[in-house]
């Protein structure tokens, strides 16, 4: 019903599902998050 409600095809919904994140996915996340949360942390 979400991929009815989204105008997503059903196929590629499921394939991004089922596709793990691989550890270059999870390390760039990472290091964004870090980058974002710098300012904040010090401000300095």
């Amino acid at each position: 019903m979400s991929c009815r409600v989204l105008k997503l095809a059903r196929q590629p919904y499921y394939r991004w599902r089922n596709d793990p994140a691989c550890d270059a996915d999870s390390l760039r996340a990472y290091q964004i998050k870090a980058l974002h949360n710098a300012p904040h942390d010090d401000p300095t």
